[in-house]
């Protein structure tokens, strides 16, 4: 080719000159859009630390130094691409090279058969419609061999991601294994609380009864329903406050019959018109103690304060507690007979503190029909125990209460902690009440059990001040011992108090959803309707609403007959504690 001299370059109008700058400006041209040999396509700008990057690529001219300068990626541009591949996962480009993502065999993106699934020609890249912000932490794992996790993620959807990329969850480094743990032990202990919830609501199988074709089937659910859930109807509701009214009236019972204001003389006129009444139903006579009849003129010879021992309870608490047993007998074999599944409803732990509740009254009327005079029998002590039972009667209402019941689950699902706490409790009453008896021996602490109940009484930061130290030594033992029941009450409560949030929170958020889901549906149902007013030769909408709701109710029969319900599967059975 001709070179142009000097003077060509104040002209314009040399033939030469222009030959070389077009020939200039097509070898350009040509190695701008040349692939693989000349122009690298550097890795792009990484977003978040993870491997995220834009679409935008700058290009880089690999034979020119001065592109190569100011490249940032000047170290990986004699790279071939063919070290690198691009994945697509989310809508979001992660670049990176392919012998990281055979680290690990067990992932996913280490088989090359399962990457051809996900390739694209037309794009060169694999496709995966997954979430980009977790495949971060995935794709860093398998650059760096440590498997972190931001807090901000969400613990489901973590164990999700890592299911499908076959990432093992006990890979996670130990400075995140904590809050990923915590997320893991609660979700199992929501499982098992709705579990053990539905369970002993006996309501798995209540909406399939709603649908059977036979009528005994539907009434038992119709019932059932109206005893057990009190937010079913206005009725329902009525019912359960007067089931509520019952128990405190039966709880007001035993415990006013102890008081004198309601205790009266066996010599009273008066009781001799509920003889009946009392030789039928109590052990206590009205007769005085020679078994002689009361009468007119010796009542008026009892002194203002009568012992115990000559005093029965007032005629209106022994009535009232007759008709609270039998309101309570009446309700549990209605329970009992239109329950839908009687192994369950036996089970139960609820239903079977309401048999306990009424078991003494009947216990102790078949004993007085045995012995009319119950003085002589050799189990009078027995039965005055078994009436302690009667306190049972306070536990109905965790029916309606639903803290109740929550607390009463806390206590059984804390039941590690309560163990850690008795066992600390223990071995401190032994060794304080040791160290006690040798220090005080002349303080009132004659000898070692005696000093279990001074340590308990300081562990629990109780003080009655019956007994205290009078020494040195004595001093500084009673501060150990309450120092130490500090640290039991600050190591072991606030785990059961959390754990009672947990469930508690969990189920109210239940009765929400609960509420929201049937909300939806009656608004399904009233969409429906409206249009069957415009046009009644379409009777099509109100039959596909029908078949939403049966389907709904079957999706919700199969779910609650999996014993591993889901933590979420709250609907159903809210109403019960609510």
């Amino acid at each position: 080719m001709t070179p142009h001299s000097d003077e060509c370059e104040e002209t314009d109008n040399c033939v030469n000159c222009d030959a070389q700058r077009s020939t200039n400006n097509k070898h350009n041209h040509q190695t701008e859009n040349q692939s693989d040999g000349n122009m690298a396509f550097p890795a792009l700008s990484v977003m978040g630390g993870g491997g995220q990057v834009v679409r935008s690529r700058s290009k880089v001219n690999v034979n020119d130094p001065e592109d190569e300068q100011r490249s940032p990626y000047r170290h990986s541009i004699h790279i071939k691409n063919k070290d690198t591949v691009i994945l697509n996962v989310g809508g979001q480009i992660f670049e990176t090279y392919k012998n990281t993502l055979t680290r690990l065999k067990s992932c996913k993106l280490a088989r090359e058969s399962e990457l051809r699934r996900y390739y694209r020609e037309s794009k060169g890249d694999y496709f995966f419609d997954r979430d980009p912000q977790l495949f971060s932490v995935v794709l860093n794992y398998l650059r760096t061999n440590e498997l972190h996790l931001p807090t901000y993620l969400c613990g489901p959807a973590v164990q999700r991601e890592f299911d499908y990329w076959g990432i093992d969850e006990e890979d996670i480094e130990r400075c995140c294994w904590q809050p990923y743990n915590t997320w893991k032990t609660q979700n199992k202990s929501l499982e098992k609380l709705e579990y053990d919830r539905k369970r002993s609501m006996t309501q798995q199988h209540l909406e399939k009864d709603r649908r059977s074709p036979r009528l005994w089937i539907r009434c038992k659910a119709i019932v059932w329903n109206f005893l057990q859930n009190p937010n079913t109807s206005l009725g329902a509701k009525i019912y359960a406050w007067i089931s509520i009214i019952f128990v405190f009236l039966s709880i007001f019972s035993f415990c006013a019959e102890t008081h004198p204001l309601f205790r009266v003389s066996k010599h009273e006129a008066f009781l001799q018109e509920y003889g009946t009444l009392y030789e039928l139903f109590t052990f206590s006579s009205i007769h005085g103690p020679g078994n002689h009849t009361i009468n007119q003129s010796n009542s008026s010879a009892v002194n203002t304060v009568v012992p115990k021992s000559e005093t029965v309870v007032h005629p209106v608490l022994v009535i009232m507690d007759l008709v609270c047993v039998s309101f309570f007998t009446v309700e549990f074999l209605t329970r009992f007979i239109f329950c839908p599944r009687k192994c369950q409803f036996i089970t139960a732990l609820q239903n079977i503190i309401d048999f306990v509740a009424i078991l003494p009254d009947y216990i102790e009327f078949f004993l007085k029909l045995c012995n009319p005079q119950g003085n002589d029998m050799p189990f009078m002590d027995f039965i005055f125990i078994l009436r302690m039972l009667r306190l049972c009667r306070i536990f109905r209402l965790i029916r309606h209460v639903p803290g109740l019941w929550i607390l009463l689950y806390t206590l059984k699902a804390s039941f590690n902690e309560l163990l850690l706490m008795f066992v600390f409790l223990l071995i401190g009453m032994v060794i304080f009440a040791s160290l006690i008896h040798f220090a005080e021996p002349d303080s009132g602490y004659d000898n070692i059990p005696i000093g279990f109940w001074w340590s308990v009484i300081t562990m629990t930061t109780v003080g009655y001040g019956d007994m205290n130290p009078t020494t040195a030594s004595g001093y500084v033992i009673g501060s150990l011992c309450a120092i130490s029941g500090l640290l039991m009450i600050a190591f072991t409560v606030p785990i059961i108090v959390s754990n009672f949030v947990l469930y508690y929170t969990h189920v109210q958020y239940g009765c929400i959803r609960h509420g929201r889901d049937k909300s939806k549906l009656l608004d399904i149902t009233g969409d429906t309707d409206e249009e069957d007013g415009d046009d009644e030769s379409l009777p099509e909408p109100r039959c596909q609403v029908e078949e939403v709701k049966v389907t709904v109710a079957d999706e919700k029969d199969d779910k609650n007959s999996d014993e591993n319900c889901q933590s979420r599967e709250t609907d159903g059975n809210c109403n019960n504690l609510g």
